[in-house]
């Protein structure tokens, strides 16, 4: 069975910043009964922007996305970001087009969608959908 997270109830995220990595923790209620539990792992996370604490919010998607369309929708973030070393380019590399070093990197953006106050974007090496532990499911 593939693992979604559309519909899913975001129940709270972690950044750790010493391992490059943020993880979204969500579930899926079904009548009020857990049906899944699934976390959203980023692994070689080197920017993003999550908009809204979203607690309790529902997602729509969160999914690959062209960098030229996240910069359309989100370039005050890179102009400003920009000022104040961000994203975290590897050994400092501050590139002059973002496109051209995420591509170069082998970096993908991912951008979340919800239907509540929880939007943004990670850029990272992968994202991995992954059943979260439980014994009620």
């Amino acid at each position: 069975m593939t693992l979604s997270v559309h519909d899913n109830t975001v129940l709270g995220f972690t950044v750790d910043a010493v391992n490059a990595r943020i993880v979204i923790r969500t579930e899926y209620r079904d009548g009020g009964a857990l049906h899944e539990a699934t976390n959203v792992r980023f692994e070689g996370v080197i920017g993003y922007v999550i908009r809204g604490d979203g607690l309790r919010g529902i997602l729509f998607d969160i999914e690959e996305a062209d960098i030229e369309r996240v910069m359309a929708e989100h370039g005050m973030d890179f102009v400003w970001g920009e000022r104040y070393g961000w994203p975290s380019w590897p050994a400092g590399d501050v590139p002059k087009d973002p496109r051209e070093r995420i591509r170069a990197l082998n970096l993908k953006v991912f951008r979340i969608q919800s239907v509540t106050v929880f939007d943004g974007f990670v850029i990272a090496r992968e994202m991995v959908f992954e059943r979260a532990g439980g014994s009620d499911f």
